[in-house]
């Protein structure tokens, strides 16, 4: 959103000596006293006059002075006649900080066209957000309205370099947009921010493709863990948590207005942090907000990976005013402690803390060899992200590893074969595959799975899927596309296992097949 510009005009009146012809005068003094006469040389006064308008011209260039306007700013209206401004020693592109009934503006001094001066008024309210230009005005509307609406004064801003501090207002709200549109934090603006919070401040940050990839990134200090960049979209209802209880919103189905790769979050472990609303996709739930206040520094922040203008209202639920409403009041007064009578009262969605209620008070107590995830590459070399915990688990049955180097994915090889030879004879009770391929767009890739005579697809490519490489077991942290792995089921696992991987667009986008493995149950006798 442009900055808001409030048009100025500079007035100055130039007066201007006009040479006449005279005499020379005597002055006329009493006849005890006479003093000699002078004559006025007219030449001096022709280069003093011309040495005046040189300087006025001068200062008109340099936009030296003038009554700067002050219009509707915030939704705060003035009358032009009593908020004007005297500015001086302002030279055009000039930033110029003042105070002006008890309110903080900094102003940026434009071109001078026919006496007037084109002036941005920067900030002057309670609450700034900052739009950076990539993002969406889409984003930024119903953050402002949900503001105002709650009888607050708020000041839309593209750049918050051009501000020095933030003391002045309540709290600072920061939209970095989604994938496809969004803005990355340069290391200036996260210096500001930091600055910002380790005195106190009061931050909301939103982006759904900010806390996973983004290599510039608060999560540190509001104190998130990054799970995944999430799918494409997330479906269905988003569930408020802790001060949010019983703050519900649907989510809109458009990726345009902010359900696209939305990241999963949670808050870090042994930390104060809490999730104040969650999704879930898969059977699969995940933080989609999180909310810290440090006791040490006083600082407070929001960090939510899907956008306000995002939610969807729910018919009979809680409005986005009344959601702003809960927002700014946690910025005033910190996290309220919850009360508990139950352990379900309790739940954080961490599946690696313990919930419960002790004293009518909650307590989340982490599990220390317990690891959230989504896939397989925070696991064990022997372990797998299991579907129904979203932790580690270790993969049941006798490893059989494929022996082959690396195997390079390309437009030279866009088709490769790799194979398992399993020695001894067994009835498969259950077989798990374990993949580890780095790909640049992992959605190019089909991989089949062949033995005696059965091949299952475990994925099909997907041109959608941009995601970046593939750590997963089937059938722990991932289920096949077309069969299952128990097809299997019942058969002889001796003999030959072809795992074969075909990129269908090889001259885009590379990989490489860094290995693979099948871990087998087998069928106990009766």
């Amino acid at each position: 959103m442009a900055k808001k510009e409030v048009k100025s005009n500079i007035k100055k009146n130039i007066s201007k000596t006009k040479s006449k012809q005279t005499k020379p005068k005597v002055l006329q003094t009493p006849a005890s006293f006479t003093k000699p006469q002078k004559e006025i040389h007219y030449w001096g006064i022709f280069l003093y006059a011309a040495l005046i308008l040189i300087i006025l011209l001068g200062v008109l260039m340099l936009v030296k002075y003038g009554d700067v306007v002050v219009g509707k700013v915030a939704g705060v209206a003035y009358t032009t006649e009593s908020n004007k401004v005297t500015i001086t020693g302002a030279a055009q592109g000039e930033i110029i900080p003042f105070t002006y009934n008890e309110k903080y503006y900094k102003l940026k001094v434009g071109t001078l066209t026919d006496g007037k001066v084109a002036v941005d008024v920067v900030v002057d309210a309670d609450y700034i957000i900052f739009k950076p230009s990539e993002v969406k005005e889409e984003f930024i509307t119903p953050l402002k309205e949900a503001i105002i609406a709650n009888e607050k004064t708020v000041q839309v801003i593209e750049d918050i370099t051009q501000l020095t501090s933030f003391t002045n207002y309540k709290s600072l709200f920061v939209s970095l947009g989604v994938y496809g549109a969004k803005h990355s934090l340069t290391l200036s603006e996260y210096q500001l921010l930091t600055d910002y919070l380790n005195k106190g401040g009061k931050l909301y940050v939103e982006g759904g493709d900010t806390f996973f990839l983004d290599p510039i990134n608060l999560k540190y200090y509001l104190h998130i863990k990054a799970i995944s960049e999430g799918d494409t979209q997330i479906i269905g209802a988003l569930a408020g948590q802790h001060f949010l209880l019983g703050y519900d919103y649907d989510i809109t189905p458009l990726y345009s207005l902010g359900n696209n790769f939305v990241d999963h979050i949670d808050k870090e472990f042994n930390t104060p942090a809490v999730v104040i609303q969650q999704g879930s996709k898969d059977g699969q739930t995940f933080g989609t907000a999180v909310a810290y206040e440090d006791a040490t520094k006083l600082y407070r922040t929001i960090g939510s990976s899907v956008p306000f203008a995002a939610l969807v209202e729910q018919q009979d639920g809680k409005t986005k005013k009344e959601l702003m409403a809960k927002y700014l009041e946690f910025f005033e007064t910190g996290l309220p402690t919850l009360q508990c009578t139950i352990a379900q009262e309790c739940d954080d969605i961490n599946p690696c803390t313990i919930d419960s209620c002790a004293n009518s008070f909650c307590v989340n107590t982490p599990q220390e060899t317990c690891t959230v995830c989504e896939w397989d590459k925070p696991c064990t070399v022997d372990g797998a992200c299991s579907l129904d915990t979203s932790t580690c688990t270790i993969i049941p049955g006798t490893k059989f590893s494929s022996t082959d180097s690396v195997l390079n994915i390309n437009s030279i090889t866009p088709k490769i074969i790799s194979k398992i030879t399993i020695p001894t004879t067994g009835i498969i009770e259950k077989v798990y595959v374990k993949l580890n391929i780095m790909h640049t767009w992992r959605g190019d890739l089909k991989i089949t799975l062949t033995h005696n005579g059965k091949t299952i697809t475990l994925q099909n490519n997907n041109p959608a899927d941009s995601n970046l490489h593939l750590y997963y077991t089937y059938d722990l942290s991932k289920i096949a596309e077309e069969g299952t792995m128990d097809d299997f089921k019942n058969i002889d696992m001796n003999g030959e296992w072809v795992l074969t991987v075909e990129d269908t667009s090889p001259t885009l986008n590379n990989g490489k097949l860094i290995g693979w493995s099948l871990y087998i149950t087998e069928e106990v006798p009766q």
